[in-house]
Order: C-alpha cells, then structure tokens, then sequence
C-alpha cells in the first residue's frame, strides 16, 4: 500500500491501515468480489481441512466442481481454470501463499485460519459471516470435491501428471473427510 504512495500521502494512508489482524483480514475478504466469493469460501475450507497440503493444480480441481444441490457433486472438466495458480490467487487474494518449489498452497499465516475458523467473523455483519469455517461443513466440501473427482470417468485420463491431479488425494482421504460430515447423505448417494 505505501509502495504507491507519493510523499505527500504517506501519513494519510498510514493513518487508515488496519489497526488489528482481524481488521486487516475484514478488509481482504469484503474486496473479494461477489461473483467469486463461493468459490474463495470453498478454497479457504478446503485448505482448513485438508490432510496434507494441496499443490495448486489440486486446489483448482476443487474449482471444477459443480456443488449442485439436487445431486451429488460432479467434476466439470470445462470449469478447470486454464491458470491455475493465477485462479486461485486471484480468489483468495493475500490469504495465501504457494510455495515456490513444491507449489503447494497454505494460509499466508497460521491467524488467517484462526480467524476464519474462529466466531469472530461469523458473528460480524459485514458479509464476512459467510466466509465463517464450520469444521463439519469443510470436511463435507472437501469429501464431495473427491467423490466429485473419482466418479468422473475420464478425469484420470484428462491428467498425464497425475500427482498435480486431486484424484490421488481423492482416493486416499475421501473417507476420513466423510467421515467428518454430520449429514454425509449425499456422499453416500
């Protein structure tokens, strides 16, 4: 922010940072726009949950599901975002950080999962209740992203590299995510 600063306007913006982490994290997702703030949810609780950390390729695989009520979850091959990482950058904004190496995604600080996880942003009325993570409901998100994955036919197919693809995650850790799940009726289906 002070970066773009001229001179002139230094003290000004110092004066209107944030003056609390949870301040800062307020700001980040009320400029998340509306038309993607499901899908930056879904990341944000699938990050909260997950095994072990997910690659970005696998990440975007999660934006590729359509989490339609009436049925069970289904892998959209269409919807796999042409630049992965540029996707789930731009979704989840400066609450994440991808290893340069390994291209695994993780919270940019262990607070941001504390504060999305903790009831302070359930309980406030600026839009960033949504954003709240209930433990059951990402553990049901992440179970039907996989079951999603393992039951497309052509998804192995479609993925010469199949360590970038979720369906190795998918296959391994499905069960231990359902199992979390307090209405696991449509993973059952």
């Amino acid at each position: 922010m002070l970066r773009r600063c001229l001179p002139a306007t230094v003290s000004r913006t110092l004066k209107t940072l944030p003056r609390s982490l949870d301040e800062t994290y307020e700001r980040i997702l009320l400029s998340i726009g509306e038309e993607i703030w499901e899908c930056t949810h879904r990341l944000l609780q699938c990050l909260a949950v997950c095994v072990r950390p997910l690659n970005i390729e696998e990440l975007a695989d999660v934006l590729a599901i359509d989490f339609d009520e009436e049925k069970i979850s289904t892998y959209k091959e269409t919807w796999c975002p042409v630049d992965c990482k540029g996707a789930i950058l731009s979704a989840c904004s400066s609450l994440i950080v991808v290893h340069p190496e390994t291209q695994d995604v993780q919270f940019a600080h262990f607070s941001v999962k504390e504060y999305l996880v903790s009831g302070r942003a359930a309980t406030n009325m600026k839009r960033l209740h949504r954003y709240h993570i209930e433990d059951a409901l990402a553990h049901a998100v992440l179970a039907e992203a996989c079951v999603g994955v393992l039951l497309h036919p052509n998804h192995v197919d479609q993925h010469t590299d199949h360590n970038n693809s979720i369906i190795y995650y998918a296959a391994e850790h499905w069960v231990a995510h359902a199992k979390h799940c307090k209405k696991a009726e449509r993973i059952e289906n």
